[in-house]
C-alpha cells in the first residue's frame, strides 16, 4: 500500500515529510516540510490538522503521550485536541517528546523539561544548552546535545560530558544497548560496557534511529533499515531502499515511514513492502 497525501480534489501532493506518529483517535499523523500536519487515512487521503498551529510551523517531531498527539515545533510544544492544536507551557523550540514510567519529558533549545502531572511543564536540566534527544532511566539521564552526550548519574548526583565532535540528534535503547545518530550521519552503538562506537555504512547518512516494540530502525537518505548485530558489529537490514526516510511509526501491525520524496509509505512488520 502506497500512502500519499492528497488534497480534497484528489490531487496527489508528494510533500517532503519530517515525522510520522501513531495516535489513538487520529491514526497516522504526518508532518510535512512547510505544508503542515496531516492525518493520513487507510485509503491514502490526507486531512489537515493545522488549526491552532502557527502559520508555516516547522514541526521537528510528532509524538504521542497519554493518548494525545503532540507536535515539537520551532515555536514550542503543541498538543492536539477536539478543537485543534493548543500551546503548552513550553514556548521555545522543541525537538523531542518521550514518556518514561508514565511521565512525559521534552527536549528543547533550552534543556530538558518534565511534565508536572497536571498538564504543566517545568525545567529539569541543562537550561543553557539545546537538547535534541534523550533517555531517562531510574539510574541516569542521557542527553544528546550539540557537543555530543551529557550523562547524569542519579545516585552520585553529578554530570559527565562525552564530547564527540558532533551533535547527537537521536537516541534509543535497543536490547540493553544505546543506539543513536549524529548530525554528520553516523550511527552510534554502545557495547553495554560503557564504550560507544561510531559507524558509517557506505554512503548512507543516518537521519535518526527508533526503537519500536523490540526492534530498532535506522532512517537514512538511502532508505529504511532494521538494525541487527552481526557478530560484534552492527549491520543494517534493508526494509526499503532508495527512498530518503526521516521517521518511522508502528500502527496496526504495519510500519509507516515519513519520506522526503514519496509521501508516507506503509510496510509490513517483516520488512516486505506493501505495493
Amino acid at each position: 500500500m502506497f500512502l500519499s497525501v492528497m488534497s480534497y480534489s484528489r490531487d496527489r501532493l508528494l510533500f517532503p515529510f519530517s515525522s510520522v506518529a501513531s495516535c489513538p483517535g487520529v491514526g497516522i499523523a504526518a508532518a510535512s516540510v512547510g505544508h503542515g500536519v496531516f492525518r493520513v487515512d487507510e485509503a491514502g487521503f490526507g486531512h489537515k490538522l493545522d488549526g491552532g498551529l502557527p502559520a508555516e510551523a516547522t514541526v521537528n517531531r510528532l509524538r504521542t503521550y497519554g493518548g494525545r498527539l503532540y507536535a515539537c515545533t520551532r515555536d514550542g510544544l503543541y498538543v492536539h485536541g477536539q478543537d485543534g492544536w493548543s500551546p503548552t507551557d513550553i514556548a521555545i523550540p522543541s525537538y523531542q517528546l518521550k514518556e518514561f514510567d508514565g511521565v512525559p519529558f521534552a527536549a528543547t533549545e533550552y534543556g530538558l523539561w518534565c511534565g508536572d502531572g497536571k498538564g504543566g511543564w517545568y525545567h529539569l536540566a541543562y537550561s543553557g544548552s539545546a537538547v535534541y534527544d534523550f533517555l531517562v532511566t531510574p539510574q541516569s539521564i542521557l542527553l544528546g546535545n550539540r557537543e555530543g552526550l551529557s550523562w547524569y548519574d542519579r545516585y552520585a548526583g553529578s554530570w559527565a560530558e562525552i564530547g564527540l565532535g558532533a551533535s547527537v540528534t537521536s537516541l534509543a535503547a535497543y536490547r540493553g544497548a544505546l543506539v543513536g545518530s549524529t548530525d554528520t550521519g553516523e550511527l552510534l552503538v554502545g557495547d553495554r560496557r560503557g564504550k560507544l562506537e561510531r559507524y558509517r555504512f557506505g554512503g548512507l547518512f543516518v537521519f535518526g534511529v527508533s526503537e519500536l516494540r523490540g526492534r530498532a530502525y535506522a532512517c537514512t537518505d538511502g532508505g529504511l533499515f532494521e538494525l541487527r548485530r552481526l557478530r560484534d558489529r552492527p549491520d543494517l537490514l534493508a526494509v526499503k531502499r532508495g527512498v530518503p526516510v526521516t521517521d518511522v511509526a508502528l500502527h496496526g501491525g504495519k510500519l509507516y515511514a515519513a519520506t522526503l520524496s514519496r509521501g508516507v509509505l506503509a510496510f509490513s512488520r517483516s520488512g516486505a513492502f506493501y505495493a
